[in-house]
């Protein structure tokens, strides 16, 4: 029996290594993606168990079976103690209001699209006021409301499997968003995305980016599974190179004048 239990041991670690390395075929991967979704358990919603939600948690441990499972059943922990559920609920209000951020708005993909001028942000003021975790559940919430978007496009009969985030750096300074403080937050946030959404995100893409921000990059890049690390687009002020850029992902429809598009936000009563 154990040299059994050692052989299968074996046989899991290099169908995992045939998986990464020699690449697998869709049969393969499907039949991955089968046994995953039979190991992990009872899970709180039906999207869960679908090819798109299971095959991200996969790659994301370089399809190693073991290691998936246990991101994420953690992960349907997480959720449970956060009350992830209801988290759309909540009295954002005050938020919103000083850190806005929109998804109201899609790529030529069809992928949903999160903007926001973050250069406008005052994380410095947020974390000495002792507010940092509520404004990283703040981000959270958009991951979450950026999921479910996803969710509600593919009941819509969408093959939509991952959103896009394109953020504004504009005003962006070391004094409000790349002081001491300020790190905590870019580092949760990494982590938070890594180990609760992991590979959603088909681009990140920064524009009005300063060099300064590079010692921010210096520091979470590290902390980026290499397909993120992939989907991030650093752009400087150069508004021809990154205008270009947005305008082969996003239609001029769809993004906002300062992103350079002709989309009007509707403004609230």
């Amino acid at each position: 029996m154990e040299i059994l239990a050692k052989f299968l041991v074996l046989f899991n670690f290099f169908t995992c290594l045939v998986l990464l390395v020699s690449g697998a075929t869709e049969e393969e991967k499907q039949k991955a993606i089968e046994e995953f979704r039979s190991k992990v358990g009872d899970v709180p919603h039906p999207y869960m168990k679908e090819d798109f939600y299971l095959v991200r948690w996969l790659i994301a441990t370089e399809w190693d079976m073991a290691d998936a499972i246990e991101l994420f059943k953690e992960n349907i922990k997480w959720r449970e103690e956060n009350k992830m559920d209801g988290i759309l609920e909540e009295d954002w209000a005050e938020f919103k209001e000083k850190f806005p951020h929109y998804l109201d708005t899609v790529a030529k993909s069809g992928h949903p699209i999160r903007t926001g001028d973050v250069g406008e942000w005052d994380i410095r003021a947020v974390a000495v006021s002792g507010k940092l975790n509520k404004i990283i559940r703040y981000v959270e919430m958009g991951m979450e409301e950026s999921l479910q978007a996803i969710i509600k496009l593919r009941a819509e009969g969408k093959n939509v499997t991952r959103f896009d985030f394109i953020m504004n750096m504009d005003q962006y300074n070391e004094i409000q968003h790349g002081c001491t403080q300020c790190m905590a937050f870019y580092v949760a946030l990494v982590n938070s995305y890594e180990r609760h959404y992991p590979g959603f995100c088909d681009r990140l893409i920064l524009f009005n980016s300063p060099p300064s921000f590079e010692v921010v990059l210096s520091i979470i890049r590290p902390l980026m599974n290499p397909i993120t690390r992939n989907s991030l687009e650093v752009y400087g002020h150069d508004k021809e190179q990154w205008s270009k850029r947005l305008l082969e992902v996003v239609d001029a429809d769809q993004l906002t004048p300062e992103y350079g598009g002709t989309f009007k936000r509707k403004e609230k009563a």
